[in-house]
């Protein structure tokens, strides 16, 4: 039964219930006790307006993800940061009262660790992760003291800057970052809002989209020259594209000066675990028809085609006919190969497989000869 009510907000309003007479008026009350549809659409959008510049003025990232998860992953996040500030605290005492006890290099961790846990953050941005998971602040503001102390201490010289190209097409910035992996691997992230630009370029230069993350992302592999290459790399097809790009300084200026090695897009890695090679290529890429020609299978974890091991021909047209790299492993494995197959031109089997058939004619005149004999 629909029943007409005032909201909170003074809007009227209508809506419908259904249930046991003595229960109504509760949901009726409960209904009234809440803004309008519309008023709360409004205070939605004010409340992430105020988060935003909260998160300003403490230097904290923005969130993705939908208004409502963004406003309860704050909350989730705050909580985590209050948390692990705690434990540092409660760690630093321990450490006073037994020195012998503390973690090694644990007092100067501590004392760089706002400046750790700032960066630990930048690598948790999609509100999900806060709400689903949660996040190991402290475990990944250690490993970011491990692996980038010298991001941590000196700040001036790994600063970010902002790069504008003249052809701008777009206010959304592609901000790039260096993400270090706690078993050491080497990551460039691409983080900005939804931009179908932004997409295109990421894909083009084989990134995958990373929902845990929330950005694009790729390994840094043998197809690139170094870590900053790779930031470097991707930075100028974003610029070229039209696309605000926020980067370190050093990445920025070998942008500007060219001083950067492109990274090979058409690639052939060797997995020895699965013995397998994974043959990398941009998204639409011309080769696509005859990888798959040759009975390669596309591998969506990997985000690349596969074939066996030991189909390393196929590989080496690849490389003829494409221009493809090979990793080391790759390159190894190979050569190991050639090394004990021989490949048996298709004329000389034919002679064999004739040779073969006079030798089973002559051996079975000779049967029927030894035959005659006995008799």
């Amino acid at each position: 039964m629909k029943y007409d009510i005032t909201y909170t907000c003074g809007h009227p309003g209508q809506i419908n219930v259904v249930g046991p007479s003595k229960d109504r008026q509760y949901w009726i009350d409960r209904e009234a006790s809440k803004l309008c549809p519309e008023c709360y659409e409004k205070q939605l959008e004010q409340d992430l307006a105020d988060l935003k510049a909260k998160w300003a003025e403490r230097g904290l990232p923005e969130l993705t993800g939908s208004t409502k998860q963004i406003i309860r992953a704050d909350q989730d996040r705050d909580y985590a940061i209050e948390q692990t500030k705690d434990r540092l605290r409660i760690m630093a005492e321990r450490a006073k009262r037994r020195p012998e006890t503390a973690p090694e290099g644990f007092n100067e961790f501590a004392e760089h660790f706002d400046e750790c846990l700032k960066l630990a953050l930048q690598d948790a941005t999609s509100a999900s992760t806060w709400i689903n998971d949660g996040f190991p602040l402290m475990k990944k503001a250690q490993t970011i003291w491990e692996t980038q102390r010298n991001d941590v201490l000196y700040p001036e010289e790994n600063a970010y800057r902002i790069a504008e190209p003249e052809n701008k097409k777009t206010d959304n910035v592609a901000e790039i970052i260096l993400y270090t992996a706690e078993g050491g691997g080497k990551y460039v992230k691409v983080i900005s809002p939804k931009d179908s630009r932004i997409i295109d370029v990421c894909k083009a230069a084989t990134y995958y989209w990373s929902g845990r993350n929330g950005c694009w992302m790729t390994g840094v592999t043998d197809q690139d020259t170094s870590p900053d290459d790779a930031q470097a790399y991707i930075a100028a097809k974003l610029l070229e594209a039209g696309i605000p790009v926020k980067a370190r300084t050093n990445i920025i200026e070998m942008v500007f000066n060219g001083q950067y090695a492109p990274r090979q897009l058409r690639f052939i890695f060797y997995k020895e675990s699965e013995d397998k090679f994974g043959i990398c290529f941009p998204y639409g890429d011309d080769c696509t028809g005859n990888v798959r020609n040759m009975g390669a299978r596309w591998d969506s974890y990997s985000s690349w085609y596969t074939l066996p091991g030991n189909e390393f021909r196929k590989i080496e047209d690849l490389v003829n006919l494409y221009g493809f790299g090979l990793s080391s492993k790759a390159k190894a494995h190979i050569e190991e190969l050639s090394g004990i197959t021989i490949t048996v031109p298709a004329m000389k089997a034919k002679e064999q497989e004739k040779g073969a058939g006079l030798e089973a004619v002559l051996k079975s005149s000779r049967d029927v000869l030894e035959d005659l004999k006995d008799e």
